[in-house]
């Protein structure tokens, strides 16, 4: 987004004007082509300053798309997977629900005295 400025701090410091009988006082247009100057260069400087950091923005906003791009790949093939355990819930649970009889059972034998991990 670049200013279409016809005027530069420097076109502004070699101007020059003709002098005319009735014209302008020299010195009083002098001084305030100098605050003009400053003011052009205060300008230029923030405009470099606005696009370096414009520059540093899109650079990190590329990083973080790059980052949401295999994220969201990565919840695809997750939610897939999900998909295939959703799919077997019921013998998830049911898988769960055994191993904990069994692990109730095994604690049931070991408070009888018998080691259940030498039963045939």
């Amino acid at each position: 987004m670049d200013l279409d400025l016809k005027l530069n701090s420097r076109k502004v410091i070699d101007k020059e004007f003709k002098g005319v009988k009735n014209g302008y006082e020299p010195l009083e247009v002098d001084k305030f082509l100098d605050i003009i100057v400053q003011d052009y260069v205060k300008m230029e400087k923030a405009s470099i300053d606005y696009k370096k950091t414009l520059e540093e923005y899109q650079r990190t906003l590329k990083v973080y798309k790059d980052r949401l791009d295999k994220l969201e790949l990565n919840n695809a093939v997750l939610s897939k997977k999900m998909e295939n355990i959703a799919d077997n819930d019921n013998v998830s649970f049911n898988n769960i629900d055994l191993v904990k009889r069994i692990a109730l059972l095994e604690q049931a034998l070991s408070n009888a005295g018998i080691d259940p991990t030498k039963i045939k």
